[in-house]
């Protein structure tokens, strides 16, 4: 059946789960109920956003996936994905963006406010901090955030980010619907296949759009 196929898909986007798993001791040591960014952020930003509290354990650990994280570039280019496992998932994609583009880049989160201080206490702390990555907000979802915050890492008032509205991420997951007909009993190898495949094609789409634009 199905269910039995214990084939593994070597996909060009997906992070590996032992990649991802480097990080998750970095996440379990995080103990307060919400990630406070510095004393110049009100707690209330935070607040703001229910996806940045902690959630119990028992709620996720009947699930072995909950759904997928990903990391795409300036023209909604795809770079890389890695499954929702153990909550390090975004320590991942960060490692690898700055594995990739090094120095002076921008991420753009929408609780960004308690992903600063879930980056800076974790092992690649550090390296985030040499590399001088900025974290943002979309133009959007951005003003439901503490004015002070808003004030550093909003794109109205950052330079280098143009007229780009940072909601790349909706346009992509929007396209994923189109594939959930096809994935939806599939085996973990055929659930994968098919993502890869939509991925590479999406991003065969975004280079042609590119061409014609110039």
């Amino acid at each position: 059946s199905e269910s039995a196929n214990l084939q593994l898909f070597q996909s060009q986007y997906f992070i590996s789960e032992a990649k991802v798993d480097q990080f998750k001791d970095d996440i379990q040591h995080q103990t307060s109920e919400f990630f406070i960014v510095d004393s110049t952020i009100s707690s209330a930003c935070i607040e703001n956003w229910t996806t940045a509290k902690a959630v119990d354990n028992d709620e996720i650990t009947v699930f072995d996936q909950t759904g997928i994280f990903l990391l795409a570039y300036h023209y909604r280019l795809i770079e890389c994905v890695a499954e929702m496992k153990h909550s390090s998932e975004l320590l991942a994609i960060v490692n690898r963006l700055l594995n990739v583009c090094s120095v002076d880049q921008a991420i753009r989160y929408d609780i960004a406010c308690s992903f600063c201080k879930t980056i800076a206490t974790s092992s690649i702390g550090a390296k985030v901090a040499e590399l001088n990555l900025q974290n943002v907000i979309n133009t959007f979802h951005g003003f439901s955030h503490d004015c002070h915050y808003q004030l550093q890492n909003h794109p109205l008032y950052l330079n280098g980010l143009r007229l780009e509205d940072l909601k790349t991420y909706e346009y992509i997951f929007t396209s994923l619907n189109s594939v959930v007909v096809l994935i939806r009993h599939v085996s973990y190898f055929h659930w994968m296949q098919f993502l890869d495949l939509h991925f590479n094609q999406w991003n065969m789409n975004r280079y042609f759009d590119l061409s014609m634009s110039f």
